[in-house]
């Protein structure tokens, strides 16, 4: 967000190319995030929280947009945590923000894949299976951004 002459905020939007350029820096540090995510010696309840409520949404409780925005936010931001590295969690935070406009308003065919890829990534972090975690988080974030350029396909 930037401010215009008299003061204002002014949300600047994005490119389509600044879009997936940061779907690829998500790519590269949010694997590396659910791999030293995985390698922790516990894992947090806020996971298993997390997991709960995506396991409802997939047995039919389907939220609101913005409620399954916050549960995508709260999971990733968990893992960002989870690896331990302040700087790293800050980024992810900023990337998933810039993201946001290609929430499940806006691309719905990836509420339902999208809980699965979810719960992958918390069951391999969960078995602390950092290969299988780093996998599922790839598979993630690859499928959100096959998911957008679809979308944005369908604007051109």
């Amino acid at each position: 967000m930037t401010r215009d002459s008299d003061g204002r905020a002014v949300i600047r939007q994005l490119s389509a190319g600044e879009v997936m350029e940061i779907l690829h820096i998500r790519r590269l540090i949010e694997v590396e995030a659910a791999g030293l995510a995985a390698e922790q010696g516990s894992v947090a309840d806020e996971l298993s929280e997390i997991r709960e409520t995506l396991v409802r949404f997939r047995e039919g409780c389907h939220p609101a947009p913005s409620e399954h925005m916050t549960i995508d936010d709260r999971l990733h931001v968990e893992i960002a945590r989870m690896a331990s590295n302040r700087v790293l969690t800050g980024i992810i935070v900023d990337l998933k923000l810039r993201t946001r406009m290609f929430d499940m308003a806006v691309v719905p065919d990836r509420f339902e894949p999208g809980c699965i890829e979810h719960i992958a990534i918390i069951d391999a972090i969960s078995a602390h299976d950092r290969e299988r975690a780093r996998e599922a988080m790839q598979l993630h974030i690859d499928n959100v951004r096959n998911s957008i350029i679809e979308r944005l396909r369908r604007f051109c």
